[in-house]
């Protein structure tokens, strides 16, 4: 029996963009290591006001959502990342940060 196969971004693209009730009107951050892939993503499905953190522009105020893919990272790390992050978002940004499991003794 053959299933389809999901792409890998649809495994985090479709539930972060279910979470923060995004619509293609928003400009959105993707941070993370694989964020320029989920921009893509993003793009392709209509989503064209994506940007990845590494052509995000300067900080200032400018995006609606932030969707931080943040697996295979320790939780303490995110901290100085979120606030890095937060210059770039409006005063009324949605915030989605998508976590694995992480190993015993990596925080």
């Amino acid at each position: 029996m053959s299933y389809p196969q999901v792409a890998t971004g649809d495994r985090i693209v479709v539930p972060i963009i279910a979470l923060a009730g995004c619509s293609t009107r928003h400009r959105i951050l993707v941070a993370g290591s694989k964020s320029m892939e989920l921009m893509m993503e993003l793009h392709r499905r209509g989503y064209l006001l994506a940007a990845a953190t590494g052509n995000c522009g300067r900080p200032a105020g400018q995006y609606d959502v932030a969707l931080v893919d943040w697996r295979r990272r320790t939780l303490h790390a995110l901290e100085t990342t979120l606030d890095w992050l937060v210059t770039f978002l409006r005063p009324n940004a949605v915030l989605v940060v998508w976590v694995g499991r992480s190993k015993i003794g990596s925080e």
